[in-house]
């Protein structure tokens, strides 16, 4: 999941080859209130998953566990990769997901955009479904396809955010590897290149690492300086200077031309 993926434009589209009705969206993050689901015949082909993705809806533990015991795969994936894990978020079966958890599911298995349970989780904006993973030991590091952290999903949701590295997501995770041709940002970056103020200083405050570089040789401070004041809120001003605050207390030069 490169930098860009913020808003997360691809889970949107994907989401709503699910959905019959139109769904409402928020801060351009997954909204799981209204809308009608289609059939799990119409995501899945295997008889047997179709079973097992019907009892996971309805959230019947015992009926999961034993098809999964009879050799169902936990881990099957239909309509655009979407694995049971996800099926069972987006018919919003808490019951059916921690069972399918209980029974060996690994919240590893991404989509075929490579997003995990726990991606989708942080950019929903019901923070139950990620406390919920959390709870049954879903590691906060868990990377996508490209190796982008659930934290980049979760910017624009204060709750997730501050859940996932209190459950110890590593502030300094990197969307991808730097070497050449790659950005290599972290979280950092992500962040105040979308303006998050206040996720930059959730992230300094959690140990992220404000001198690290992405490959363009650019620290955190290049975006996050980029917008110009004069278009800033007085609150968005404020926040900039707790930033610059922040960096000057640790004797950390201000990019800001200032």
């Amino acid at each position: 999941m490169p930098h860009t993926r913020w808003p997360d434009i691809i889970k949107w589209l994907a989401l709503g080859a699910l959905f019959i009705a139109i769904v409402a969206c928020k801060d351009s993050a997954l909204n799981l209130r209204g809308g009608t689901m289609v059939k799990a015949s119409e995501v899945y082909s295997d008889e047997g998953v179709i079973k097992l993705a019907k009892a996971v809806k309805k959230g019947n533990s015992q009926q999961i566990k034993a098809l999964i015991a009879e050799g169902v795969d936990p881990n099957a994936r239909g309509k655009d990769g979407y694995n049971l894990l996800i099926w069972a978020m987006l018919n919003r079966s808490k019951k059916g997901l921690v069972a399918l958890l209980e029974a060996g599911a690994d919240p590893a298995v991404g989509d075929d955009e490579g997003y995990t349970i726990l991606h989708w989780a942080a950019s929903a904006n019901d923070p139950s479904y990620l406390t919920l993973l959390l709870e049954q030991g879903v590691d906060p590091n868990l990377r996508g396809k490209s190796g982008a952290s659930a934290l980049v999903d979760a910017i624009g949701e204060e709750e997730q955010f501050k859940a996932l590295l209190a459950a110890g997501a590593d502030p300094n995770a990197r969307s991808n590897p730097v070497r050449e041709g790659s950005l290599g940002d972290t979280v950092l970056h992500v962040a105040a290149s979308t303006n998050s103020s206040e996720r930059v200083l959730d992230l300094l405050a959690a140990g992220a690492d404000p001198t690290a570089r992405n490959g363009r040789g650019n620290t955190f401070q290049r975006a996050f300086f980029r917008t110009s004041e004069e278009i800033m809120t007085t609150e968005g001003k404020a926040r900039r200077q707790q930033v610059r605050d922040w960096l000057r207390e640790r004797n950390i030069p201000v990019e800001d031309g200032r």
